[in-house]
């Protein structure tokens, strides 16, 4: 019983470094996330004021929505899809209409909830 206890006790610095670990690449994917989101809200705030589509600022957050996706897949794969099709979107902006993002949930709305969600759970 002795051997028992002793290596469930050396079992705890191991459980508190995984757990850090853990929550650094949640607070990485995180803050990619919010990055992407930010600075796509602002462009398509942009854009519903009126002002004109910018090509290269549309490139930008696909690479955005892109490098969201690698350390996101870690906390939750359907997000990280998500992701991936925000920059999908984003490369060819042309080929999505607005019943095509509520189809793949990656309308604006859909994509702030499931980040709250995972702010609150990661």
């Amino acid at each position: 019983m002795e051997w028992l206890v002793e290596r469930l006790v050396g079992l705890i610095p191991l459980i508190k470094e995984n757990a850090e670990k853990r929550r650094e690449l949640a607070d990485n994917a995180l803050s990619v996330i919010s990055r992407a989101l930010n600075e796509t809200s602002l462009y398509v705030q942009h854009i519903q004021n009126g002002g004109a589509p910018d090509r290269s600022r549309e490139e930008e957050l696909a690479r955005y929505w892109s490098a969201a996706a690698i350390p996101v897949r870690h906390l939750d794969r359907e997000f990280a899809e998500m992701c991936h099709y925000k920059s999908e979107l984003w490369t060819s902006p042309d080929n999505w209409n607005p019943e095509k993002l509520t189809q793949y949930g990656i309308d604006l709305d859909s994509v702030k909830q499931k980040y709250t969600d995972l702010l609150r759970t990661a």
